[in-house]
């Protein structure tokens, strides 16, 4: 079935896209390989055994917008796969994958992007089995760095990844030389314990971002590095990462280190919470590494490592309100933690919930709360944070139906991103994740989440992140 709508206004212009619903493996491919930009492809609930090699041949553009594959809920839709190198493929820009739960079998990786991809979104969807790693991009050979084939602008958010019952896999995300790189929200566990990293970037990615992760039961958590990458594989010389920043990610139970590091520059570990870890490490000679604010129980800051304000200290559950559901919030008896930080508002201002921090911060990703369901209130939300002469607004507010949001940027933006999230800082809506151009930038919003759901009444947060700074606003949305 297929129906014509008008899709979201931008910048006054109108974009007209297809809706195609599809429910049989034949129907998907034929879809997929008729899309254009700005279309969109929904999968029935069920499961579609795609074998191996299902490869995403077509995507969107700038102008036109993204093609989407996606199911209308999480944990409906399941896409399957039986041999091959890889479960699907991607190799075009300006791609969503969405709600999809998808299942490598004995495929080396459920999802394979490779060069000529980027401008990519993963969004809610779910990585089991395969016998490598669930994700793979692949660096192109002997290729200049500005080159358009390397997958910048990627995103990964609210997305869970684990080995499946198969119990071979060694990790979620194995990428290989794209700028600006973003993986938040996301939960990553039950990997290998004797090999692998549940999270990597190397080859030469410049500005990647890891916030509000969970991370457990694995063999190496996050990782600014990886192994070292072969030379023709290269896009910078022999670094392997630069101005990386993890910020309030909890890492658990892992066999070796929490957070790494190898031969990369300037990357900061901020604010996170590492519980039966070996610590943090610099391995092979990184530069400009730094370590504040984050809480290590079991293991140490290893050498070579600018540390500022970390506490080291055995693990103590009584801390903590929820620890065995991984609810790593304060209670105000951690004294040895609460009040303990170092003041770096500029570069994380809040702790994983969204609940600003105070001067001086918390050691952790998590401030202290008053119980183990306790939420931030709108008065202990960032309301702003401007920076650079950029403006940014929604309005109305509060907001019933339908809002517009202005972003008047006054420089060049390598990188905006901006989105809403709730309270809990999980994604509601992403607008745009991509270079945008100095000036004046629209969006129309329909009170709706990417499911296509109203949202609840309540308060949200709108969210500006650029490579120049960060803003927010605090919204109310009425039932």
């Amino acid at each position: 079935m297929k129906s014509i709508f008008a899709a979201v206004t931008l910048l006054s212009i109108t974009i007209f896209s297809l809706n195609t619903n599809v429910s049989t493996v034949a129907t998907l491919r034929t879809a997929v390989n008729a899309v254009n930009p700005g279309d969109t492809v929904t999968l029935a609930p069920g499961t579609y055994a795609v074998g191996g090699d299902f490869l995403i041949s077509r995507g969107g553009s700038e102008a036109a917008g993204y093609v989407v594959i996606r199911a209308a809920a999480r944990n409906t839709v399941t896409i399957s796969g039986n041999y091959g190198d890889q479960m699907m493929l991607v190799d075009k820009k300006y791609v969503v994958l969405e709600n999809l739960t998808l299942d490598g079998g004995p495929s080396y990786h459920c999802l394979h992007i490779k060069p000529g991809a980027g401008h990519l979104i993963v969004r809610n969807c779910t990585f089991v089995g395969c016998i490598d790693k669930s994700v793979k991009n692949s660096s192109p050979v002997l290729t200049p760095e500005s080159s358009t084939v390397w997958q910048d602008y990627m995103l990964f958010e609210n997305c869970e990844g684990s080995a499946g019952s198969r119990n071979q896999a060694i990790g979620m995300l194995n990428i290989n030389g794209p700028d600006y790189l973003t993986v938040r929200g996301c939960h990553m566990h039950n990997y290998s314990l004797t090999e692998g990293y549940a999270c990597f970037l190397k080859a030469g990615g410049k500005y990647p971002v890891y916030e509000n992760n969970l991370v457990r039961d694995c063999f190496v958590g996050l990782s600014f590095g990886g192994g070292t990458t072969g030379s023709d594989f290269q896009r910078r010389g022999s670094v392997e990462a630069f101005n990386g920043i993890a910020r309030n990610n909890v890492v658990v139970r892992i066999t070796d280190v929490g957070l790494h590091c190898n031969k990369v520059t300037n990357c900061r570990f901020l604010n996170n919470t590492l519980i039966q870890t070996a610590g943090i490490q610099n391995q092979n000679s990184s530069t400009g590494i730094s370590a504040i604010n984050n809480i290590i129980m079991g293991g140490s800051v290893k050498s070579g490592i600018i540390s500022t304000s970390n506490i080291t200290t055995s693990y103590e559950a009584s801390f903590f309100w929820a620890p065995d559901s991984y609810n790593y919030r304060l209670k105000s008896s951690a004294t040895i933690l609460i009040g303990k930080g170092t003041n770096i508002a500029s570069l994380c201002p809040t702790d994983l919930l969204g609940k600003a921090r105070p001067v001086p911060p918390s050691v952790g990703a998590y401030e202290v709360y008053s119980s183990a369901n306790e939420m931030p209130i709108a008065s202990e939300i960032i309301p702003e944070n401007v920076y650079d002469g950029s403006i940014l607004s929604i309005g109305p507010n509060p907001i019933s139906r339908s809002a517009v949001i202005t972003v008047t940027l006054s420089n060049d933006a390598e990188l905006m991103d901006l989105g809403i999230v709730t309270p809990e800082g999980r994604s509601v809506f992403t607008f745009k994740y991509g270079k945008a151009a100095k000036g004046r930038h629209l969006f129309n919003w329909n009170g709706k989440n990417h499911e296509g759901k109203s949202v609840a009444g309540g308060r949200y947060l709108l969210r500006l992140r650029t490579d120049k700074g960060n803003q927010s606003r605090i919204f109310t949305v009425t039932e």
